[in-house]
């Protein structure tokens, strides 16, 4: 969705509270969006709600199979901002 993307302009310039209310937006028109719910993630982390965002990113680990490898990429920078072990998929 539109709203995704510019949660995720807003939240490049550090304008957290704009890209939450954006993001948010998002999740409310395609709450199964998976761009949408990684973004939201990465905003729980730079917002300090690591545990959030911990689980988020859980959360989001059974759809994996049915990604791209480019649908996959802010999850990978996700997990890594985490200090997850990295991402691991069958080519």
């Amino acid at each position: 969705p539109a709203w995704d993307t510019i949660g995720v302009i807003l939240m490049k310039e550090g304008r957290l509270d704009e890209a939450g209310d954006a993001l948010r937006r998002a999740l409310q028109i395609a709450p199964r969006s998976w761009d949408a719910r990684v973004h939201h993630a990465q905003l729980d982390l730079a917002e300090g709600r690591r545990q959030e965002a911990v689980q988020a990113a859980q959360d989001l680990e059974p759809e994996i199979p049915d990604k791209t490898d480019a649908d996959l990429n802010d999850y990978r920078s996700l997990r890594r901002d985490l200090g997850l072990p990295p991402l691991v998929t069958a080519d």
